[in-house]
């Protein structure tokens, strides 16, 4: 188990309200290792019933963690992340090359999107790619806290399929594919 002290290392020296949050995860950090030992342990012992376990913990851990998130102040965004190294102009296109190099993730996705289209959470994967490539361009042609939202939000969709395929293959097919769309929602 990871001491209490540094279970949160990157709220050290930080805001009291960062301190009470690491504080309530400390415990949900726990419970976690726990339901994936039981996952892993306890259908090799023929435990009837013994993937379902893992899957309610889960669960309390997401409620648990989402109340915790609400209870964190807003994090804003550094101005200076904004400025990128090479922000050239070619053929009227802002910051070229930012913008340019997302084409591969349309062709990755449009690829995928074709290719595996019969399984909901490969298809949102895909998708979540094919959209990253137009909501990063839009967010690098004008680089500002606005445009950052549609470079980000595509990727949470691939963020959240990704977890529910890793729990559709590791703890319980149908629940994986059930808790998809909760997922994409609180993503």
């Amino acid at each position: 188990m990871v001491p209490k002290d540094q279970a949160c290392v990157p709220f050290r020296h930080s805001h009291a309200a960062y301190r009470k949050v690491c504080d309530m995860l400390v415990p949900l950090n726990t419970l976690l290792r726990r339901a994936i030992v039981s996952a892993h342990v306890a259908p090799q012992m023929g435990r009837s019933g013994a993937i379902t376990s893992p899957i309610v913990i889960m669960g309390i851990l997401t409620i648990g963690s989402l109340c915790a998130l609400l209870r964190m102040p807003r994090i804003t965004q550094d101005q200076n992340y904004h400025e990128f190294v090479d922000q050239r102009t070619l053929l009227g296109i802002p910051n070229f090359w930012n913008v340019v190099s997302n084409v591969p993730f349309i062709v990755v996705g449009v690829a995928g999107l074709r290719r595996f289209y019969h399984d909901p959470a490969t298809t949102v994967l895909f998708l979540g790619i094919f959209l990253t490539g137009f909501g990063s361009s839009y967010y690098h042609w004008n680089p500002n806290d606005s445009t950052l939202f549609w470079d980000r939000l595509p990727m949470t969709l691939c963020f959240m399929a990704i977890l529910a395929i890793a729990i559709e293959e590791r703890v319980n097919a149908r629940a994986g594919a059930a808790l998809l769309w909760p997922l994409l929602a609180i993503g």
